[in-house]
């Protein structure tokens, strides 16, 4: 992962992968603390697991609203004309978190509502990741994060019946691999920078 940063991140000022670092480092951090607390609370009750995923919704939220903003303040990292589509992830994110804890309901309600935020987050970035893979230094991180989450919203569907610890290894599953991507990625944006 590490040499894939290393084209997209000389191509740009060293202050401006250098900013990216933080909220990236922070967005990693927010997933590997949820996937932890989905692997060491092994009996975790609905509404603990509704409260866990809503967390994470925000704190995901939060970080791609500022990596937007990081963004915004670098000419360099421009995404040309996807500002508002990055922006838009982060407030679907922020939404979902409000919409689980308010429309979670029964565990079959929930895990449609996981599922429905976690496309409508996931595509976007996809889409976003997809078309600037070569030019912006997040690019293909920004695309696999998206699989992810979009494999994660099938993945949530496929294990509605089963139990809230069911859904949440499915969403702490993903949460891992991507903040295991997200953290070498930000390590090597404060390193090149």
């Amino acid at each position: 992962m590490a040499g894939m940063h290393s084209q997209a991140t000389s191509d740009h000022p060293p202050a401006a992968t250098r900013a990216l670092a933080a909220p990236t480092l922070l967005r990693a951090a927010v997933n590997l603390v949820f996937a932890a607390a989905t692997i060491f609370i092994t009996s975790p009750s609905q509404t603990l697991g509704t409260w866990l995923i809503a967390a994470w919704f925000a704190g995901t939220g939060i970080s791609i609203l500022w990596t937007e903003r990081r963004n915004g303040d670098h000419p360099a990292l421009s995404l040309d004309g996807l500002e508002a589509s990055q922006r838009s992830v982060g407030y679907l994110a922020l939404l979902g978190a409000a919409a689980v804890v308010l429309l979670g309901g029964e565990l079959a309600g929930l895990a449609l509502v996981v599922s429905v935020v976690l496309a409508l987050v996931g595509l976007p970035e996809l889409w976003i990741g997809s078309t600037r893979r070569r030019t912006h230094p997040l690019g293909r991180d920004w695309l696999l994060t998206g699989l992810v989450a979009v494999a994660a919203a099938v993945g949530v569907l496929l294990v509605s019946y089963v139990d809230i610890h069911a859904l949440l290894g499915v969403v702490g599953g993903a949460a891992i691999i991507s903040g295991v991507f997200l953290a070498i990625a930000g390590l090597t944006l404060r390193q090149d920078g």
